[in-house]
């Protein structure tokens, strides 16, 4: 049995409001480990909680758990809520080979949050993926995922 290892990387873009400089800080990048799909013949999911624990079903194998995303949101308005959106579904990208996507197709995270007197929140950010399960191969090679954010207040 070949098992195919797979690593993520997340790509963040942050859209926030037009009237701050706000911005998003990556304390700790969302990961999903490393793990193997040995088949793709069904859609297998892989998911992040923010408690920390890592979920798989089906085909896919955890070699080494990731971890959900721990973000700083700075430069806003002292004690304001901000409101949290993600855009779904996201797919993946690989930079060399043909091979089979991953979908982000659930993020896990607050509705909102409030800033505290310096303007500022933390964040803790899971997510989950979803293999093709349409038979195709995964590359043993590196993955990257869009996580995109809307924050209005």
């Amino acid at each position: 049995m070949k098992f195919t290892v797979l690593v993520f990387s997340m790509i963040f873009y942050f859209w926030g409001a037009s009237k701050t400089h706000a911005a998003m800080e990556v304390n700790v990048a969302l990961s999903f480990g490393t793990f193997a799909i040995p088949n793709n013949s069904s859609v297998s999911q892989l998911t992040i909680s923010t408690n920390y624990r890592t979920y798989s079903t089906n085909h896919i194998h955890v070699i080494q758990p990731g971890q959900p995303g721990e973000f700083k949101l700075v430069e806003f308005p002292a004690h304001t809520r901000l409101f949290i959106n993600a855009a779904l579904p996201q797919q993946s990208t690989v930079f060399v080979g043909e091979t089979e996507r991953f979908t982000l197709t659930n993020i896990e995270l607050p509705d909102s949050v409030i800033t505290d007197s310096n303007g500022e929140a933390d964040l803790l950010v899971g997510a989950t993926i979803e293999s093709s399960g349409n038979g195709g191969r995964y590359l043993d090679t590196k993955y990257d995922l869009p996580l995109i954010f809307t924050i209005n207040y």
